[in-house]
């Protein structure tokens, strides 16, 4: 016969999955949950780290741990992660770690439209940078652009008609690869 182990179970029964991971975030930042469900042979869950300083644990609980994530200043997206450990498992701490992405904010990096000639095919692209780029979506929010050119995707092209000045303003969205939400 074996004898029991210190908690009556196998100590090799310490399991657990997780029903939320790899979130993502917008650059402004928000609150989100990471949970999961850990058998008993775990015992408590002793700590919830970060991995970096970014990422704030609000308050945890078995396997549920609310967090924060402060906004993105920098200019790319970047990943983080929560490890929970159940310290009290026989065979030693047992970890989960769980996952997220933070998109960098989402903007224009084209900073000048080259000059357009009458009669002449015209194209330039639209550059932008952050966002999840799953998804960019381009638009003309306000005004109109010079006559014969047209917004498609990121690219304003064809062959301008008349000559002056025209003023209009584009909008890029993104999507939540997660979610699927515009930002």
């Amino acid at each position: 016969l074996a004898a029991p182990s210190l908690f009556g179970q196998d100590p090799t029964q310490c399991t657990g999955s997780k029903t939320s991971d790899g979130l993502t975030f917008e650059a402004n930042g928000g609150t989100g949950v990471f949970s999961g469900t850990v058998s008993n042979a775990c015992g408590p869950l002793t700590s919830a780290a970060p991995s970096v300083p970014w990422i704030t644990i609000t308050s945890q609980s078995t396997l549920t741990i609310q967090f924060s994530v402060a906004p993105n200043a920098t200019q790319a997206s970047r990943s983080g992660s929560v490890t929970a450990t159940f310290g009290d498992y026989p065979a030693g701490p047992v970890s989960f770690i769980f996952t997220l992405t933070q998109f960098a904010s989402l903007g224009f990096t084209t900073s000048s439209l080259p000059v357009g000639v009458v009669g002449l095919p015209y194209s330039t692209q639209l550059q932008v940078a952050g966002g999840s780029n799953s998804s960019r979506s381009f638009s003309i929010i306000s005004g109109s652009l010079p006559a014969g050119l047209s917004l498609t995707a990121q690219t304003i092209s064809g062959t301008p008609t008349t000559s002056g000045t025209a003023s209009f303003t584009v909008q890029v969205t993104d999507l939540d690869p997660t979610s699927g939400n515009p930002f």
